[in-house]
């Protein structure tokens, strides 16, 4: 069983009940034709070629690919010795996609820079509101490398 439906310009769109569903192409005047079984929604996913690459570290050769380095905001701040600046690096990375897997760095809080002055930094952390409902909340506590 076949459902038709009107379009504008008098074209008809088939909206089977059975395996293909035909449209017509926006930008050519071929028909293309996709197959997708009766239970499926939406789009039909297409697997990629994949290279996935495990990083240990920072020091790893994938581990920082496509993360920028983070600005400087104080003037005695002194860049990360184990992100480099960055503030975080790949944990798996597909080198065909790009896609990622990050963690954030332990040392800068994922800021990328280190507080040598006294300066207080911010720390995110979550506590209970005066309504008595858990919220994200910043404190300011002194760095544990000011010197």
């Amino acid at each position: 069983m076949t459902r038709h439906v009107a379009r504008r310009g008098g074209q008809r769109n088939n909206l089977g009940l059975g395996m293909r569903t035909h449209a017509r192409c926006i930008r050519s005047a071929h028909p293309v034709s996709v197959t997708q079984p009766n239970s499926a929604k939406g789009p039909i996913a297409v697997s990629h070629e994949k290279r996935i690459v495990t990083c240990a570290g920072p020091q790893d050769p994938h581990a920082l690919d496509g993360i920028p380095l983070h600005p400087r905001h104080g003037d005695l701040d002194v860049i990360c010795p184990v992100c480099t600046g960055h503030g975080e690096w790949n944990t798996e990375i597909d080198l065909v996609s790009q896609r990622s897997k990050r963690h954030c760095c332990e040392k800068c809080d994922g800021r990328g820079w280190i507080e040598t002055g006294d300066d207080l930094v911010p720390s995110h952390d979550i506590a209970m509101s005066p309504e008595g409902y858990p919220q994200w909340v910043t404190r300011l506590d002194p760095s544990d490398d000011a010197g």
